[in-house]
């Protein structure tokens, strides 16, 4: 396979809809409780999803490979005016004033 085909199967996402966002939250669940063992105050069992008080004011943005998640990562404002308080007090950001 030519790389440029190799490639092609790659595509990086933001998350927009509940659908799209859903998919990343039950990522990290398939990934941190099913395949890593570990475990989560944010994980619930019912919907198989992991989501924490910050991912409404995150970014969500995923990659795909063949059409499945393969990483995802949440992006933060870095303007503290746009800073969530919950975020800025569990990182401790008002200590960089």
């Amino acid at each position: 396979m030519a790389a440029a085909e190799e490639s092609a199967r790659f595509k990086v996402h933001a998350a927009r809809t509940d659908e799209e966002k859903h998919r990343v939250y039950r990522f990290r669940y398939d990934t941190l409780i099913e395949e890593m063992g570990t475990e989560s105050v944010h994980a619930e069992s019912v919907s198989k999803t992991v989501k924490d008080d910050l991912d409404d004011s995150a970014i969500q943005l995923y990659l795909t490979a063949d059409e499945r998640i393969a990483i995802a990562v949440q992006v933060y404002p870095t303007d503290r005016k746009g800073v969530p308080d919950a975020f800025a007090k569990n990182f401790d950001l008002d200590s960089f004033d």
